[in-house]
């Protein structure tokens, strides 16, 4: 009865090792289906000022790796600016140009957690500026500052000749999707690693048998 015991042990052991084994595999499958797929984090274009035109944007804004960094970009602080709840500020609103058209973008404020009254700009303009972000199709700053100044959407757009695109550096996803793949990798590893433990474990009971044998 021992004998029997134990092999039903380990053979619980063995199936409970290749369940975390192929849990392993559909998180990697899971992650890199996500990257295939939906949306890639990793992969940065990256360009001059020069070379930033709004048919390129709208381009990388409808792959799946709408990542951009722009190096030497002309930057004009528009004078709006983006609150949380608590009142603090979190972003600055910036105005630059890209080829016949101008963009906008949100830089995230250097000294979080400052109220408006309290918290300063590095500068109304920023030169040569690497700007870094996600760039998106939503009109989410231009509708704000439209309504700022009593505009639609599209007669702001036309009277500023403004792009049909925004570059998110506060709000982008990018740091957010990373952290959910490498999370997904690290479970995926660590149910290899427990599967691999669960299968020694098997493998020494039966040894154990053999020598009680």
């Amino acid at each position: 009865m021992e004998v029997i015991t134990d092999e039903i042990a380990e053979r619980g052991l063995r199936r409970k090792a290749l369940a975390l084994w192929i849990l392993s595999g559909a998180l990697v499958a899971v992650t890199i289906g996500s990257i295939l797929f939906y949306r890639n984090p990793w992969l940065v274009h990256r360009m001059d000022a020069s070379q930033a035109t709004t048919e390129v944007l709208g381009q990388i804004a409808d792959s799946r790796s709408p990542y951009i960094k722009i190096e030497g970009m002309e930057l004009t602080f528009t004078g709006y600016y983006k609150v949380n709840g608590s009142g603090t500020v979190c972003s600055y609103c910036y105005m630059g140009s890209v080829g016949d058209y101008y963009i906008l973008t949100d830089i995230p404020a250097r000294d979080k957690g400052a109220l408006v009254e309290d918290s300063s700009l590095d500068a109304n303009t920023l030169s040569d500026y690497t700007l870094t972000g996600q760039v998106v199709r939503k009109n989410e700053i231009t509708e704000q500052l439209a309504e700022a100044e009593n505009m639609t959407l599209e007669d702001y757009r036309n009277y500023y000749h403004m792009a049909d695109v925004e570059i998110h550096d506060y709000d982008g996803d990018q740091e957010r999707l990373r952290i959910y793949q490498l999370m997904l990798l690290v479970l995926a590893v660590g149910a290899v690693a427990a599967g691999a433990i669960l299968w020694s474990e098997s493998r020494l009971g039966t040894q154990i048998v053999s020598e009680n044998l």
